[in-house]
Protein backbone atom coordinates (compact mmCIF):
# COMPACT_ATOMS: atom_id res chain seq x y z
CA UNK A 1 0.00 0.00 0.00
CA UNK A 2 2.46 2.48 0.89
CA UNK A 3 4.39 1.52 -2.39
CA UNK A 4 1.17 2.67 -4.49
CA UNK A 5 0.93 5.70 -2.14
CA UNK A 6 4.60 7.11 -3.25
CA UNK A 7 3.30 5.95 -6.83
CA UNK A 8 0.50 7.42 -6.84
CA UNK A 9 2.05 11.31 -5.38
CA UNK A 10 5.04 11.20 -7.16
CA UNK A 11 3.35 12.66 -10.61
CA UNK A 12 1.53 15.03 -8.68
CA UNK A 13 4.69 16.25 -6.95
CA UNK A 14 6.54 16.49 -10.28
CA UNK A 15 3.40 17.98 -11.83
CA UNK A 16 3.38 20.80 -9.17
CA UNK A 17 7.17 21.39 -10.19
CA UNK A 18 6.39 21.67 -13.56
CA UNK A 19 3.74 24.32 -12.72
CA UNK A 20 5.66 26.20 -10.25
CA UNK A 21 8.42 26.44 -12.87
CA UNK A 22 6.12 27.65 -15.23
CA UNK A 23 4.76 30.14 -13.13
CA UNK A 24 7.98 31.78 -12.25
CA UNK A 25 8.97 31.88 -15.69
CA UNK A 26 5.72 33.75 -16.98
CA UNK A 27 6.30 35.78 -14.01
CA UNK A 28 10.29 36.25 -15.06
CA UNK A 29 9.52 36.88 -19.06
CA UNK A 30 5.99 38.90 -18.43
CA UNK A 31 7.33 41.22 -15.33
CA UNK A 32 10.51 41.49 -15.01
CA UNK A 33 12.54 41.23 -17.87
CA UNK A 34 9.14 43.20 -20.14
CA UNK A 35 9.23 45.73 -17.26
CA UNK A 36 12.86 46.55 -17.89
CA UNK A 37 12.47 46.50 -21.47
CA UNK A 38 10.30 48.86 -20.77
CA UNK A 39 11.84 51.24 -18.38
CA UNK A 40 14.79 51.00 -20.48
CA UNK A 41 12.91 51.72 -23.61
CA UNK A 42 11.28 54.22 -22.56
CA UNK A 43 13.81 56.20 -21.02
CA UNK A 44 15.93 55.51 -24.18
CA UNK A 45 13.13 57.50 -26.18
CA UNK A 46 12.44 60.47 -24.34
CA UNK A 47 16.52 61.23 -24.34
CA UNK A 48 16.73 60.48 -28.18
CA UNK A 49 13.21 63.05 -28.28
CA UNK A 50 15.35 65.68 -26.38
CA UNK A 51 18.26 65.74 -28.64
CA UNK A 52 16.03 65.28 -32.08
CA UNK A 53 13.98 67.82 -31.32
CA UNK A 54 16.31 70.18 -29.77
CA UNK A 55 16.36 73.62 -32.35
CA UNK A 56 20.09 73.04 -33.86
CA UNK A 57 19.07 69.18 -34.82
CA UNK A 58 16.12 71.05 -36.22
CA UNK A 59 18.06 73.19 -38.12
CA UNK A 60 19.46 70.68 -40.00
CA UNK A 61 19.32 70.52 -44.30
CA UNK A 62 17.88 66.55 -44.04
CA UNK A 63 14.69 65.38 -42.75
CA UNK A 64 16.24 62.53 -40.94
CA UNK A 65 15.70 64.17 -37.25
CA UNK A 66 12.13 64.74 -37.75
CA UNK A 67 11.69 60.84 -39.36
CA UNK A 68 13.39 60.08 -35.80
CA UNK A 69 11.60 61.54 -33.68
CA UNK A 70 8.56 60.35 -35.14
CA UNK A 71 9.84 56.90 -34.97
CA UNK A 72 10.64 57.63 -31.16
CA UNK A 73 7.30 59.03 -30.55
CA UNK A 74 5.85 55.91 -31.71
CA UNK A 75 8.03 53.24 -29.90
CA UNK A 76 7.71 55.25 -26.71
CA UNK A 77 4.01 54.41 -26.91
CA UNK A 78 4.22 51.25 -28.11
CA UNK A 79 6.12 50.51 -24.68
CA UNK A 80 4.05 52.13 -22.82
CA UNK A 81 1.22 50.23 -24.08
CA UNK A 82 2.74 47.00 -23.26
CA UNK A 83 2.66 47.85 -19.39
CA UNK A 84 -1.67 46.03 -19.44
CA UNK A 85 0.56 42.68 -19.59
CA UNK A 86 2.51 43.82 -16.40
CA UNK A 87 -0.26 44.81 -14.59
CA UNK A 88 -2.32 41.43 -15.44
CA UNK A 89 0.34 39.13 -14.51
CA UNK A 90 1.06 40.76 -11.60
CA UNK A 91 -3.32 40.71 -10.90
CA UNK A 92 -3.78 44.66 -10.52
CA UNK A 93 -6.35 44.35 -13.39
CA UNK A 94 -6.72 40.91 -13.46
CA UNK A 95 -10.50 40.47 -12.31
CA UNK A 96 -11.29 43.51 -14.08
CA UNK A 97 -14.55 42.95 -16.94
CA UNK A 98 -13.92 46.11 -19.10
CA UNK A 99 -10.39 45.06 -19.40
CA UNK A 100 -11.11 41.11 -20.63
CA UNK A 101 -14.14 42.56 -22.77
CA UNK A 102 -13.41 45.81 -24.13
CA UNK A 103 -10.35 47.10 -23.34
CA UNK A 104 -7.52 43.66 -23.87
CA UNK A 105 -7.83 43.96 -27.53
CA UNK A 106 -7.81 47.36 -28.03
CA UNK A 107 -4.18 48.08 -26.15
CA UNK A 108 -3.17 44.98 -28.48
CA UNK A 109 -4.52 47.13 -31.65
CA UNK A 110 -3.24 50.64 -30.78
CA UNK A 111 0.45 48.76 -30.04
CA UNK A 112 0.23 47.02 -33.64
CA UNK A 113 -0.45 50.27 -35.25
CA UNK A 114 2.40 52.04 -33.26
CA UNK A 115 4.68 48.79 -34.55
CA UNK A 116 3.70 49.52 -38.22
CA UNK A 117 4.06 53.20 -38.17
CA UNK A 118 7.53 52.81 -36.34
CA UNK A 119 8.64 50.38 -38.90
CA UNK A 120 7.62 52.15 -41.38
CA UNK A 121 9.25 55.28 -40.32
CA UNK A 122 12.24 53.28 -40.17
CA UNK A 123 11.87 52.78 -43.95
CA UNK A 124 10.95 56.39 -44.64
CA UNK A 125 14.43 57.28 -42.27
CA UNK A 126 16.59 54.68 -44.76
CA UNK A 127 15.03 55.64 -47.43
CA UNK A 128 15.90 59.80 -46.89
CA UNK A 129 19.43 58.52 -45.74
CA UNK A 130 20.19 57.29 -49.11
CA UNK A 131 18.95 60.63 -50.66
CA UNK A 132 21.44 62.49 -48.44
CA UNK A 133 24.01 60.59 -49.62
CA UNK A 134 23.25 61.16 -53.25
CA UNK A 135 23.14 65.29 -52.53
CA UNK A 136 25.06 65.62 -49.44
CA UNK A 137 24.33 69.56 -49.56
CA UNK A 138 21.37 69.93 -50.75
CA UNK A 139 19.22 72.79 -48.80
CA UNK A 140 15.57 72.89 -47.74
CA UNK A 141 13.83 76.05 -47.47
CA UNK A 142 11.73 75.31 -44.65
CA UNK A 143 12.68 72.76 -41.62
CA UNK A 144 9.86 70.47 -41.81
CA UNK A 145 8.35 70.87 -45.58
CA UNK A 146 4.77 69.81 -46.56
CA UNK A 147 6.04 66.63 -48.58
CA UNK A 148 7.30 65.67 -45.02
CA UNK A 149 4.20 66.05 -43.40
CA UNK A 150 2.13 64.27 -46.31
CA UNK A 151 4.33 61.47 -46.09
CA UNK A 152 3.98 61.24 -42.73
CA UNK A 153 0.49 60.97 -42.70
CA UNK A 154 0.35 59.15 -45.13
CA UNK A 155 2.32 56.22 -43.30
CA UNK A 156 0.14 57.12 -40.34
CA UNK A 157 -3.18 56.44 -41.94
CA UNK A 158 -1.89 53.65 -43.90
CA UNK A 159 -0.52 51.34 -40.85
CA UNK A 160 -3.98 52.03 -39.36
CA UNK A 161 -5.53 50.20 -42.63
CA UNK A 162 -3.15 47.42 -41.98
CA UNK A 163 -4.34 47.12 -38.82
CA UNK A 164 -7.80 48.06 -38.62
CA UNK A 165 -8.85 44.45 -38.19
CA UNK A 166 -7.59 44.42 -34.70
CA UNK A 167 -9.62 46.56 -33.35
CA UNK A 168 -12.29 44.24 -33.11
CA UNK A 169 -12.74 41.69 -30.81
CA UNK A 170 -11.36 38.37 -31.29
CA UNK A 171 -14.92 37.18 -31.78
CA UNK A 172 -15.38 39.12 -34.82
CA UNK A 173 -12.26 38.61 -36.05
CA UNK A 174 -12.36 34.75 -36.34
CA UNK A 175 -15.75 35.00 -38.40
CA UNK A 176 -14.53 36.93 -40.75
CA UNK A 177 -14.10 35.24 -44.07
CA UNK A 178 -10.87 37.23 -45.44
CA UNK A 179 -9.02 37.36 -41.91
CA UNK A 180 -6.83 34.84 -43.63
CA UNK A 181 -5.80 36.86 -46.13
CA UNK A 182 -5.58 39.97 -43.83
CA UNK A 183 -3.24 38.31 -42.07
CA UNK A 184 -0.84 37.52 -45.00
CA UNK A 185 -0.95 41.13 -45.79
CA UNK A 186 0.08 42.31 -42.58
CA UNK A 187 2.72 39.67 -42.18
CA UNK A 188 3.66 40.94 -45.53
CA UNK A 189 3.19 44.84 -45.62
CA UNK A 190 4.52 45.40 -42.04
CA UNK A 191 7.48 42.79 -41.44
CA UNK A 192 8.68 41.52 -44.98
CA UNK A 193 8.68 44.18 -47.52
CA UNK A 194 9.61 46.82 -45.05
CA UNK A 195 12.73 44.76 -43.99
CA UNK A 196 13.34 44.02 -47.69
CA UNK A 197 13.80 47.63 -48.57
CA UNK A 198 15.99 48.45 -45.40
CA UNK A 199 18.27 45.67 -45.83
CA UNK A 200 18.63 46.47 -49.62
CA UNK A 201 19.20 50.12 -49.47
CA UNK A 202 21.17 49.89 -46.30
CA UNK A 203 23.41 47.17 -48.61
CA UNK A 204 23.57 49.93 -51.55
CA UNK A 205 24.86 52.78 -49.38
CA UNK A 206 27.67 50.63 -47.64
CA UNK A 207 28.29 49.80 -51.26
CA UNK A 208 28.51 53.24 -52.71
CA UNK A 209 30.10 54.33 -49.26
CA UNK A 210 33.00 51.72 -49.49
CA UNK A 211 33.44 53.10 -53.52
CA UNK A 212 32.97 56.46 -52.77
CA UNK A 213 30.97 56.90 -56.01
CA UNK A 214 28.87 60.40 -56.26
CA UNK A 215 26.87 61.46 -59.15
CA UNK A 216 29.24 63.66 -61.55
CA UNK A 217 26.19 66.33 -61.48
CA UNK A 218 26.38 66.65 -57.20
CA UNK A 219 30.46 67.10 -57.63
CA UNK A 220 29.76 69.99 -61.02
CA UNK A 221 27.32 71.56 -58.48
CA UNK A 222 29.47 71.28 -55.13
CA UNK A 223 31.15 74.29 -55.35
CA UNK A 224 27.93 76.84 -55.41
CA UNK A 225 26.18 74.30 -53.01
CA UNK A 226 29.04 74.73 -50.65
CA UNK A 227 28.58 78.48 -51.01
CA UNK A 228 24.82 78.44 -50.25
CA UNK A 229 25.10 76.12 -46.91
CA UNK A 230 27.99 78.72 -45.49
CA UNK A 231 25.72 81.33 -46.03
CA UNK A 232 22.81 79.87 -44.40
CA UNK A 233 24.89 78.58 -41.52
CA UNK A 234 25.96 82.24 -41.03
CA UNK A 235 22.83 83.34 -40.95
CA UNK A 236 21.65 80.54 -38.32
CA UNK A 237 24.33 82.00 -35.86
CA UNK A 238 22.81 85.79 -36.21
CA UNK A 239 19.70 84.71 -35.70
CA UNK A 240 20.74 83.03 -32.53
Amino acid sequence: MSTMGNSTLKPHHHLDRTQTFEYQLIILINVHILLAQILFGVTGNFMNLIVLLNKTMRSRTNLLPQIFAAMAFADLFLLLFQLHQVLFILGFIRNSLWYRNHARHLFVAASNWLSAVSIWCMTYATIERVQVFRSPFRTSKRNVSLRFILSLSMIVIFAFLLTFINWFPAEVRQEFFLMPYISLANTLLVVFIPLIICATLNILLIVALRRNTMPMAMLNDCTAQKSLIIARNKTERKDK
